[in-house]
C-alpha cells in the first residue's frame, strides 16, 4: 500500500546513513535513523488501514477451525 514510500525511506535512510559515517557527521546519522523508523511505521500503517474495525459479515462456521483443513497422510 505504501510501498513507494518504504522505498523512499530506505533509500534515504541509507543515503544519509552512508553521507553521516563517511563524514562523521552525528546528526546525519540521528537523522538516518529517524528516516528509517518512519519507514517502519508505514510498515504498520498499511495494516491498520486494510482490515476492517468491525466486519459487516461474520466468518462462516467451521472457517480456519481444525476440523476444516486436511492432514497430510
Amino acid at each position: 500500500m505504501f510501498l513507494r514510500w518504504k522505498v523512499w525511506a530506505f533509500v534515504a535512510g541509507s543515503g544519509l546513513a552512508v553521507a553521516g559515517l563517511t563524514t562523521q557527521n552525528e546528526w546525519l546519522l540521528w537523522s538516518a535513523i529517524a528516516v528509517l523508523f518512519v519507514g517502519m511505521g508505514l510498515r504498520f500503517a498499511g495494516r491498520w488501514k486494510a482490515r476492517p474495525r468491525h466486519p459487516t459479515s461474520p466468518e462462516p462456521q467451521g472457517a480456519g477451525s481444525s476440523e476444516t483443513k486436511r492432514r497430510p497422510e
